[in-house]
Parts: structure tokens; C-alpha cells; sequence
């Protein structure tokens, strides 16, 4: 099987455990406090991901990256910033 497809169904995998486990660990945290305590983590770990498992591209890319690509990135992280503010909102 082409690794596309291998990575392609555990995102799909990890997407369905993230809002359950997610909801499951608000028992006792506010909304708020839980997607903070969330996204912490997970900049942790894309972090780590960027230090220690460096790609074909480095961060020194960053410095070319075409305007456009940079506004998709940016509006991509608003509207997915937004879609777990509300997701957590909603309890």
C-alpha cells in the first residue's frame, strides 16, 4: 500500500479519537481551560516534530514562502482555530 493512503487513514483514525477524547476530558475543566490545556499539546508536539524530525524543508524556508500559501496557512489555522473554539463551546 502507497504511504499516502497508510497516513491518510490514521489522520482519519486520529480525527474521530481527538473529539471524543476531547470531550471526554472536560469532566472537570471549563471549555476554555481544556482547549488551552489541547493546543498546548499539540504545539508541543508539532515542535518537537519541526526540532527533531527535520524534513526536506527547513524553517529557513519560511523566509520564501509565495504571499498566497501564507494567507491560505493563516486563514486555515483561523478557521480551525475557530471550528475547536466553538467545538469546545459546545458542551
Amino acid at each position: 500500500m502507497e504511504p499516502w493512503k497508510i497516513q491518510a487513514v490514521l489522520a482519519a483514525l486520529f480525527a474521530g479519537l481527538t473529539s471524543v477524547l476531547a470531550k471526554s476530558g472536560m469532566t472537570a475543566l471549563g471549555a476554555d481551560l481544556a482547549l488551552g490545556v489541547r493546543t498546548l499539546v499539540v504545539f508541543v508536539l508539532i515542535t518537537a516534530n519541526i526540532v527533531f524530525l527535520p524534513n526536506q524543508q527547513s524553517v529557513a524556508a519560511l523566509r520564501h514562502i509565495p504571499s498566497r500559501d501564507l494567507w491560505m496557512l493563516v486563514l486555515s489555522g483561523a478557521t480551525a482555530a475557530l471550528s475547536w473554539i466553538f467545538y469546545f463551546c459546545a458542551t
